[in-house]
């Protein structure tokens, strides 16, 4: 008899304390539901979601800049805090029910004075990266991002944000000792690597006319989408008479030629094996430099309104 009421005692001690954890939860997410409640349902979604990969489709006009911008926001303050199932321990009634009746208050007041103490697991600024596809778009988010942390300005500047090439460039002028590369490189555009290819096809006598500048530049093209190198390249080519001549123009000037084809090459590849660690904490600092991680926790990409998080995956 008294074992039977004991265990009745039990059961309602852990249903109430399940009761407690329950309400804590949602009276969390009825705060930030509120703060913001400028977007809709599914607008809050992203916003919201950070721990799983999540793609974001909307047209023109339809407020994905904004989603986007708060989206960030977001990951630096609060992290996964509306998602998240922790509850403090020695959470009791008493702060259930002023969580409960904090709903009443302003948006500035909930989101200056509560918010910030359910962040969990937030993401630095300069682990972010936001990349999109012209500088105007770049421009406006960076001035979108600075508004959103008027009270740090410096967070709104460590965040990565700007074009895939402008940011690639960034990396490399940073780190482009740990490729073979001297400060103050020139990446050739199509003209100059052009040129640069039919230089290197007249030193190894080679008739454009029976092999067109543009298939050898075309074919060099592939090789870097391939990540092969002029070496791996000759070895594939075997017999193959065009192949064969195409390696030649590869090797003949490694001063120029090699730049063209290895510059891309190099920024993927370094990209490739930082992505293949699949946490930045794998990472050797040493060969990324300062705080500045290569490999970026949170990659948005803006203008196609698709915003992804895989842990800490470089997408390049």
């Amino acid at each position: 008899m008294q074992a039977s009421r004991l265990s009745t005692q039990i059961n309602e001690v852990i249903h109430f304390m399940q009761t407690i954890e329950e309400r804590y939860l949602a009276a969390k997410r009825a705060l930030f539901d509120k703060v913001y409640s400028s977007l809709n349902e599914k607008q809050r979604e992203a916003v919201f979601t950070v721990n799983d990969p999540l793609l974001v489709l909307a047209g023109a006009g339809s407020g994905k800049t904004t989603v986007l911008v708060r989206r960030i926001a977001f990951l630096i303050r609060y992290g996964n805090a509306y998602f998240s199932s922790y509850v403090p321990y020695g959470t009791d009634e008493a702060r259930v029910k002023e969580l409960e009746a904090a709903v009443s208050l302003s948006n500035a007041e909930i989101e200056k004075g509560i918010l910030p103490e359910f962040s969990n697991n937030a993401c630095p600024p300069y682990r972010v990266l936001a990349i999109t596809f012209t500088n105007k778009a770049a421009n406006e988010i960076k001035e979108r991002l600075a508004k959103m942390f008027p009270e740090d300005s410096a967070t709104a500047t460590d965040i990565w944000t700007g074009t895939f090439h402008s940011v690639c460039v960034r990396i490399l002028r940073q780190h482009c000792e740990k490729m073979g590369y001297r400060q103050g490189f020139t990446i050739y555009d199509a003209d100059d690597s052009k040129k640069t290819v039919l230089q290197a096809m007249q030193r190894c006598n080679i008739d454009e006319k029976l092999l067109p500048v543009k298939g050898v530049v075309n074919s060099i093209s592939r090789a870097k989408d391939r990540l092969l190198s002029p070496d791996a390249y000759a070895m594939e080519a075997g017999s193959d008479y065009r192949q064969k001549q195409i390696a030649r123009v590869c090797r003949t000037n490694k001063a120029s030629t090699a730049e063209v084809a290895q510059i891309a090459l190099s920024r993927r590849g370094l990209h490739r094996n930082l992505a293949r660690t699949g946490d930045t904490r794998h990472v050797d600092p040493s060969r990324c430099g300062r705080k500045r991680q290569l490999a970026a926790r949170h990659v948005l990409h803006l203008d196609l309104a698709r915003a992804c998080f895989e842990g800490d995956l470089l997408c390049g």
